[in-house]
């Protein structure tokens, strides 16, 4: 049985691994340096809303998933939320803010800048994960309240396939035809402060929708594997999901009605068929 009170110092990252849970599930704009990679204004692709329940806090987290177009095959893709009701006060008013952007190029979405942002009770925490494709490297930087700017903790080799949960999310999306009960998908991230791995296993498809499995390297996860549960439709999108965390108890994210779904084949369509203006590939 959950505690009566959630301890101060944890709740944070326990509210960040539930809205995070919302790009997760899955498979599937935060005004920071570098945070636009291509002019114009962004056009808004998709839009999709979360109600996110925690232990006995209902609808305390309110999630929302975008894409938007930045411009020529530059991409943003976000998640956010914010604690509100009885949770806004026992969490000191967080708030957070997952972000991407990317570049579509071969077919698929590449990270450029990739965001974790977080308030809680008036302190910032920012991680920023820096993809030089060209060079060929990933840089980490954190956010240094002395000096109240990002500076490099980490920097290592770029793998090809090395991404972050929502690049990883849209791809998926895209080679959604491709996948089948049984199939066995990973995650792989970068390997600061250490290396970890999200593993997700394809399940069956039910009346409620696509089963998938995911395995979580966190030591918050309560049920046997690290296991979180979740369902997605027809056109991938996660309808909702749910785990135990240790201490908290039940924790389960709902599609809301009235989302914006992303046009698959008008984003390829448009990507592979560019006006004659558009910048040549980099890659």
């Amino acid at each position: 049985m959950p505690s009566q009170r959630l301890p101060a110092e944890p709740v944070g990252r326990f509210l960040a691994v539930a809205l995070l849970l919302g790009v997760l599930l899955g498979w599937p704009a935060a005004g920071l340096p570098g945070a636009s990679p291509a002019p114009g204004s962004p056009q808004i692709l998709e839009d999709l809303k979360y109600r996110v329940d925690l232990w006995i806090f209902n609808d305390s987290v309110p999630a929302r998933v975008v894409l938007s177009r930045l411009g020529d095959r530059h991409y943003r893709a976000s998640i956010s939320g914010q604690a509100k009701g009885m949770l806004a006060l026992v969490s000191g008013n967080f708030r957070g803010e997952y972000s991407t952007d990317m570049l579509f190029s071969g077919g698929r979405f590449r990270p450029l800048v990739y965001r974790e942002k977080t308030e809680r009770r008036g302190r910032l925490h920012v991680t920023e994960h820096r993809f030089d494709h060209e060079a060929g490297r990933v840089e980490v930087w954190k956010w240094d309240r002395q000096q109240r700017a990002l500076v490099k903790r980490w920097e290592g080799p770029l793998d090809d396939q090395l991404t972050d949960p929502l690049s990883f999310y849209y791809n998926q999306r895209l080679r959604l035809g491709e996948i089948k009960e049984g199939d066995v998908v990973r995650l792989p991230t970068v390997p600061y402060p250490k290396p970890e791995e999200v593993v997700f296993r394809v399940g069956p498809l039910t009346p409620e929708g696509r089963r998938v499995t995911i395995i979580l390297d966190d030591e918050l996860l309560e049920t046997e594997g690290r296991e979180v549960q979740a369902l997605l439709d027809p056109e991938g999108v996660p309808v909702r999901a749910w785990a135990r965390f240790l201490r908290y108890g039940r924790v389960s994210s709902t599609l809301l009605p009235g989302s914006r779904r992303l046009r698959l084949q008008e984003l390829l369509a448009a990507e592979e068929n560019p006006p004659a203006t558009r910048l040549a590939r980099r890659f």
